[in-house]
């Protein structure tokens, strides 16, 4: 192996895994109200040995090893979340999974609009980077301001037209575990979907957690708990008003609040 190339593995340019074993772009909701990101991305293990010459106590075998299933949910400060942004981390599980032998399957669901709170502290923050760079260039501050104003604007009035909430972000989440469940075998036939796991970060476990713990999203969309068999949450935000469990003026809850109003 090159230098160059394990470079572009390290930096996630050229993944280490076969390309023909991920599914892309697979839309698992198709109702009049389906959004552009109700699509999923599966991450296929290396195939088993043809069933066909098996005998029939190792075609048994098989039969009661079949493989589970783990259903990735990217975070991404439930605005910015994808199931193919290399450095959120999706495909990444995805293929890890693939690799140590089961499904991976990366979720992207619809995402909030930016608050303008929100956005003004953002703009603030990285402005004052660009400002000292740039040695208070009034050229560049005015550039600035203007392709900031123009990516809010955009924002606001095309990319999220409609304002999302959390509870059409579980829907969302429902509907793809709905399909997992109902069609994951059409992609791998030795795939188990009552053996699903929950993988999730930062903002998808929020997501996550919330689903789990109340029934009443599953129970919508005649999704049986049972089906999910464990979650692995990590870093998530489990109180968007308290997330360090402090008191709410704690320095670090207030600068959370403000970046992610």
């Amino acid at each position: 192996m090159s230098f160059i190339y394990y470079l572009k593995c390290l930096l996630h340019l050229t993944p280490k895994y076969d390309q023909s074993l991920i599914i892309r772009d697979v839309a698992y909701f198709s109702g009049s109200d389906a959004h552009g990101n109700n699509k999923l991305n599966n991450f296929l293990p290396f195939p088993k040995v043809d069933s066909s010459v098996l005998t029939s106590d190792e075609q048994q075998d098989t039969n009661k090893n079949k493989i589970p299933i783990i259903v990735h949910i990217p975070g991404g400060g439930w605005i910015r979340s994808s199931r193919t942004n290399e450095w959120r981390g999706g495909p990444t599980v995805g293929r890890m999974c693939a690799r140590e032998g089961f499904i991976g399957v990366v979720v992207s669901y619809r995402l909030a609009r930016t608050s303008l709170v929100s956005f003004l502290a953002w703009s603030c923050s990285l402005g004052l980077i660009i400002i000292g760079i740039a040695l208070l260039s009034w050229q560049l501050i005015t550039g600035y301001v203007a392709f900031m104003a123009f990516a809010y604007a955009y924002n606001l009035f095309y990319k999220v037209r409609v304002p999302v909430l959390v509870e059409h972000m579980l829907d969302d989440l429902c509907h793809a575990l709905v399909y997992v469940r109902n069609h994951i075998n059409e992609h791998s036939p030795d795939a188990n979907p009552d053996q699903i796991f929950l993988s999730d970060h930062s903002a998808g476990a929020h997501l996550a957690s919330l689903l789990v713990l109340d029934k009443s999203y599953f129970h919508r969309h005649e999704f049986s708990l049972s089906n999910v068999r464990g979650v692995i949450a990590t870093s998530g935000i489990y109180s968007l008003t308290n997330p360090i469990h402090d008191s709410k003026m704690n320095i670090q809850n207030l600068i959370f609040r403000l970046f992610y109003s």
